[in-house]
């Protein structure tokens, strides 16, 4: 993260100015709790990230990342929507909790009788919410910069965020995309699925299209506020 997105983030709860996150990430960088990532293009912005040392002083819960430089990008972005995200979902009484990529991979690791080797897909974060009558709304939200393969979307990811939309009624999926060449591939996909929602091994509930959303980047924060604003479960109508 950025000194900058350390800052929007904290203030989310508290009131803290740049110059005391700044003040706080010299100290944690003279204790080699974290270390910071420059790019040449980029001379002045640092990003940061927790050293070995760092990781174990706070029980870190995975093996430390032998090259945090790895996909860089996008834990920016994700770190971007994930704070304007719950800049708009913590004004509803609803809201619960934002759990990160590596949260959701512990809670499904945790316990698992899952043979060593298995592969877990979780979204890059989620957003949860929660009604009077304790039920839950889990928002799935992915950030997509890459295009993957065909077979990829339509052998595991979509195949498996249908299901979840079939069985949590509540569930959204959001995908969000500066590209337009990945926004016509996924909303192509999502056509495909719709074509073959009639397929009894699917067992796709047709209101599962409803709640997979694709918007691009440009549009993130007014269709976020309008579903927030619509949705009947959030706002207990």
């Amino acid at each position: 993260m950025t000194a900058d997105q350390m800052m929007k983030l904290i203030n989310l709860e508290y009131s803290y100015q740049l110059s005391s996150v700044y003040n706080r990430v010299s100290s944690l960088l003279n204790h080699e709790l974290i270390d910071f990532i420059q790019i040449q293009e980029e001379s002045n912005l640092r990003y940061f990230f927790l050293t070995k040392k760092g990781h174990n002083s706070i029980g870190g819960i995975y093996s430390f990342p032998k090259v945090p430089e790895y996909n860089l990008k996008h834990h920016i972005e994700v770190s971007n929507y994930l704070i304007e995200s719950i800049r708009m979902a913590k004004t509803r009484p609803t809201f619960l909790l934002a759990q990160s990529e590596r949260r959701q991979m512990y809670e499904k690791k945790d316990m698992s009788k899952a043979k060593k080797g298995t592969l877990f897909h979780v979204s890059d974060y989620i957003l949860r919410f929660e009604n009077k009558l304790a039920e839950v709304s889990d928002w799935h939200f992915e950030i997509e910069l890459t295009l993957k393969s065909q077979n990829r979307y339509t052998r595991a990811i979509f195949p498996k965020y249908l299901r979840v939309l079939t069985q949590k009624k509540n569930a959204q999926l959001i995908y969000v995309t500066p590209s337009n060449i990945i926004y016509n591939s996924l909303d192509t996909f999502k056509e495909y699925f719709i074509l073959k929602q009639q397929d009894e091994k699917l067992k796709i509930d047709p209101t599962a299209f409803d709640r997979l959303h694709i918007v691009s980047s440009n549009e993130f924060t007014s269709v976020l506020e309008r579903m927030l604003d619509e949705n009947d479960f959030i706002n207990e109508r």
